[in-house]
């Protein structure tokens, strides 16, 4: 019986070292696929761009890409990096944070070529309709009152979890602490 043991354990053990070495592979994959993609990336900073930054070069022009619903002008109108003033790190770093607290970008990448600010976004999704799946004790219709994020919103991380939390202490006010919420995006 002892002997089946260690086998048991040495088998369990080379199994375990296998998955370890298995995740440590796909780690290094992706982190070398993540400095690929990024180097290769028409988001990343060429020399020429973090050299703009670095003299303080003047914006001459503002190139936005990748509006979807958005006007380029309202996407402009946020930026507090505006026309003629000389870019900086700081500056730079101002516009991306005032894009984000929008709240209407799932990325947002600002880069110096030359002259040119260029602004690549991706605008978050359009809500088309909330569903609730698998909720027996609590009725559709208090599930609705109680979630903010309804149709025609714009679709956020911050307000998908606090929806999430305020469905959780409904389920929690009815008794139902084991209660699991599972917010799913369907493209």
């Amino acid at each position: 019986m002892k002997s089946l043991q260690n086998i048991s354990c040495s088998t369990l053990s080379r199994q375990v070292s296998a998955a370890c070495l298995c995740v440590l592979l796909g780690i290094a994959c992706y982190i070398l696929t993540t400095a690929t993609v990024l180097a290769a990336s028409p988001f990343a900073l060429d020399a020429s761009s973090s050299a703009a930054i670095q003299e303080g070069a003047t914006v001459e022009d503002i190139k936005i890409e990748g509006t979807q619903r958005l006007e380029v002008e309202t996407v402009a109108s946020y930026l507090t990096l505006v026309r003629g003033e000389h870019a900086t790190t700081e500056k730079i770093d101002e516009s991306l944070k005032a894009l984000y607290a929008t709240g209407l970008f799932a990325d947002i990448n600002l880069a110096m070529r030359g002259s040119t600010l260029i602004v690549k976004i991706v605008e978050n999704p359009i809500v088309n309709r909330v569903t609730f799946e698998g909720n027996d004790a609590i009725s559709k219709e208090d599930l609705e009152k109680e979630v903010q994020l309804k149709p025609r919103l714009v679709y956020t991380l911050p307000r998908i979890q606090k929806d999430v939390q305020r469905i959780l202490d409904l389920y929690r006010r009815s008794g139902r602490f084991g209660a699991v919420v599972e917010p799913k995006l369907v493209r």
